[in-house]
């Protein structure tokens, strides 16, 4: 699961000392998705506080052929969880 950005600016520096955070998002998540809550196995929450990009790269990944190195990453194409995996499959056809 991944919050949004207004939410996460007012409860960045509470999740480590608190279950009350994890404990919205799965709640939240459990409303909306119907998912039965005794179903959870693991649940873990992370806060990445200095790691959002606003400005997107010209490019979603880099490979280079002489080295066979590739970087990709969500910070190539912005914010979201979702401009990671954009940025992973744009590195995968590049090396194919």
């Amino acid at each position: 699961m991944q919050a949004t950005l207004k939410w996460s600016k007012k409860t960045i520096n509470n999740y480590r000392d608190s279950n009350s955070v994890i404990n919205q998002l799965i709640s939240r998540f459990i409303k909306l998705s119907g998912f039965d809550k005794n179903k959870i196995v693991h649940k873990k929450i992370h806060g990445w506080k200095y790691s959002y990009n606003f400005k997107k790269t010209p490019f979603l990944s880099n490979w280079n052929k002489r080295y066979q190195l590739g970087v990709c990453g969500d910070w190539f194409g912005g914010p979201k969880v979702e401009n990671a995996w954009l940025s992973a499959n744009d590195l995968a056809k590049k090396i194919r």
